[in-house]
């Protein structure tokens, strides 16, 4: 019998191995494609975390106040305390809950009518003629700078619907501030017995108040102009720290004979405050020096602590394609914060686990993340602070290399094994007897 050469069995195998082989081909081809355009995914790496140590400053001595206290006014901590919790009489320290009430009750640019305020001999005054107009934030300007009785009669007179219900309303916010040792007798501070607090509740008072935007932009100013009425009145603060130290940003002076000197202070480092309380004191050179001794003392609890820079390469990232090239990353704006002792501070980076080129000076590639205490406080883009190239097309394709070689060798073994076969079987063909 003939034998037929090539067989029918490999004229119809062969195609079928071809098929296979271009299907292969096309396969690793994409996987290549794919790998060298592929996405900068970002993912969040944790670049540096520090505890923050301060030491314990030495308490102030020589403090002549009867009562006293400075706290943290974030958390309210007592940093120093003298007699925090004895009644006093508070004098013009009152008109900071007189402030308060009346920026509930009005808008900045509301217009308010002066009252017929009589004054006695001594009392602080704005200055207002009866009927004169003048808008609540300057007359909330007048009260805490210049301490003027007449605007805080004013303002009382032209919020409520008497001076009385008025106080009323500072007594209620008194409450709902949950200060139980402070009671309020008149808008002004004027002596009597229903007029005191304690120096633990001003200090809440006053750590509240700076919370109060209308409140805090004006305690901490010097001088200021009020042109909203007929009459311009230019005022002076009259706490003697604004002005005089760079850090004082408030809050509130009194003084009557009977209460003697009191002031509540307050003062920043970079986003921490502190407040501090004094009463009692004998003069007001006095008043002025323990306030100030205090309010050091509590900032001195706090480290500045600046996590980012913008001249300060925050990471540097792999450049793909590239293992010689590292692209070192800025932030676009310095952090700065005022860290007690035992803080956590970490910093993170969210951006692409490599650059891939060409990008631009400047592009912006992820941010970097401040986390203080578990809490974020900060999040900054950041940018590369040179340009990266594109990749050399020989280092692209020696990496696609890399990534379709395994594939590469898997057809090449599928090919040897599909020749393989085919020989063996061609030669079963050949052996004699065969019959096709």
């Amino acid at each position: 019998m003939r034998i037929a050469w090539p067989p029918a069995s490999y004229s119809r195998a062969v195609p079928t191995v071809r098929v296979l082989l271009a299907l292969l081909a096309a396969t690793v081809f994409l996987l290549a494609a794919a790998s060298v355009a592929r996405a900068e995914d970002n993912i969040t790496r944790s670049v540096s975390m520090k505890t923050v140590a301060v030491p314990t400053p030495r308490a102030p001595g020589g403090i002549s106040a009867k009562t006293g206290i400075v706290l943290d006014a974030e958390t309210g901590r007592q940093l120093w305390a003298r007699g925090v919790n004895k009644r006093r009489l508070i004098a013009s320290t009152t008109k900071i809950m007189t402030a308060l009430v009346a920026i509930s009750r009005t808008t900045p640019n509301e217009m308010l009518t002066a009252t017929n305020y009589r004054s006695g001999i001594g009392e602080s005054l704005l200055g207002l003629k009866p009927g004169e107009r003048m808008s609540a934030q300057d007359l909330i300007k007048g009260l805490l700078l210049e301490s003027g009785n007449d605007a805080a009669d004013t303002l009382a007179a032209g919020t409520a619907s008497s001076r009385a219900a008025f106080v009323q309303a500072m007594n209620r916010r008194a409450r709902s501030l949950g200060l139980t040792r402070t009671r309020f007798a008149n808008p002004i501070g004027l002596d009597s017995p229903n007029n005191y607090s304690t120096a633990s509740d001003l200090a809440k008072l006053g750590r509240f108040a700076l919370t109060v935007p209308r409140f805090s932009s004006v305690v901490d100013k010097a001088h200021l102009t009020l042109r909203s009425g007929p009459v311009t009145h230019r005022i002076t603060n009259r706490n003697p720290l604004i002005g005089k130290y760079p850090w004082a940003v408030g809050v509130k002076t009194g003084h009557t004979l009977a209460a003697g000197y009191l002031l509540v202070g307050a003062a920043a480092k970079l986003d921490s405050r502190v407040v501090s309380v004094v009463t009692g004191e004998p003069t007001e050179a006095a008043r002025e020096d323990d306030s100030a001794a205090l309010l050091r003392y509590g900032r001195a609890f706090y480290r500045p602590v600046t996590p980012l820079k913008k001249k300060r390469s925050v990471y540097a990232l792999p450049v793909q394609y590239q293992d010689d090239i590292k692209a070192k990353v800025y932030p676009r704006r310095d952090i700065a914060f005022a860290a007690r002792n035992g803080e956590k501070v970490e910093l993170r980076l969210d951006a692409p686990k490599e650059i891939k080129g060409p990008r631009s000076k400047d592009s912006i590639v992820g941010s970097a993340i401040v986390i203080r205490n578990g809490k974020q406080v900060a999040s900054v883009p950041v940018a590369l602070g040179a340009a990266v190239p594109a990749p050399p097309v020989t280092a692209v394709m020696l990496h696609a290399l890399g990534k379709i070689l395994p594939w590469l060798l898997l057809a090449l073994g599928l090919a040897m094994i599909a020749t393989v076969l085919l020989r063996r079987k061609q030669e079963r063909t050949r052996r004699p007897g065969f019959v096709g």
